[in-house]
């Protein structure tokens, strides 16, 4: 509390820096300034000390500051909430994902995925009956195998899974999509019937992949050569 008053003092005395406080003008600014800095508090009590302070300083009502303080609140949450959305918009749309760059262009297949390895992760005891529907190859986008692999690894070898136990195999920010996929399990509901729907669109999506994949130089000619086999043999 102490070390929270000094940091907060220091500041105020630094929003008073060059404001004339005799004037309207001067008045003005500083309550601006002082507001910014009361919203950021998240106790009450120190707001309200802070703000009977300020406007007596300023010569207005105690409640007049408070009404401004908790306005610049609001629209701080408002924003943040925005915030908030956009990034989650963001890690659902795939767009700019460094952890996992190839989500957006295999959208479907990348949610399924994080869907079906929060379940294992989730439901360990499960994990025998998902590898006998998938398995790590069959998944489209490689942080995703990654994870899963990492996972079933640990169950067969009796080692917990729980994210805490799984910072040692990924950075921090592949943790904060791992926690992410767990996140949304939860909220969304898990059931092995809809694991092994999980599993179902996985493996479409990777028929799906391959069919988009370029062909290579030697299956290209093989192809080739075949049409005119065909051809000639008409």
């Amino acid at each position: 509390m102490e070390a929270s008053g000094n940091d907060v003092e220091y500041r105020l005395q630094k929003a008073a820096n060059g404001l004339d406080l005799s004037q309207p003008d001067g008045k003005i600014a500083y309550l601006t300034a002082c507001v910014s800095i009361l919203a950021t508090l998240d106790s009450k009590i120190e707001q309200e000390v802070y703000a009977g302070r300020i406007a007596a300083e300023v010569e207005i009502e105690k409640s007049s500051v408070m009404a401004q303080v908790e306005k610049q609140m609001r629209k701080r949450r408002r924003s943040q909430s925005v915030q908030e959305f956009r990034e989650i918009q963001k890690a659902t749309s795939g767009f700019g994902d460094a952890v996992n760059p190839q989500k957006s262009q295999n959208l479907r297949a990348a949610n399924a995925e994080e869907a079906l390895t929060a379940y294992v992760i989730n439901n360990p005891d499960m994990a025998n009956n998902i590898e006998k529907w998938i398995r790590p190859e069959d998944f489209v986008t490689d942080f995703n195998r990654r994870v899963y692999e990492t996972v079933t690894e640990r169950i067969r070898e009796n080692r917990p899974v729980s994210p805490t136990d799984l910072t040692q195999d990924f950075s921090e920010q592949e943790m904060s999509r791992i926690a992410g996929m767990l996140y949304k399990a939860s909220v969304g509901g898990e059931t092995l019937e809809a694991a092994k729907d999980y599993c179902k669109i996985i493996k479409q999506e990777k028929s799906s992949a391959k069919l988009r994949e370029p062909l290579k130089d030697d299956e290209a000619k093989r192809l080739f050569e075949e049409i005119q086999k065909n051809k000639l043999g008409k």
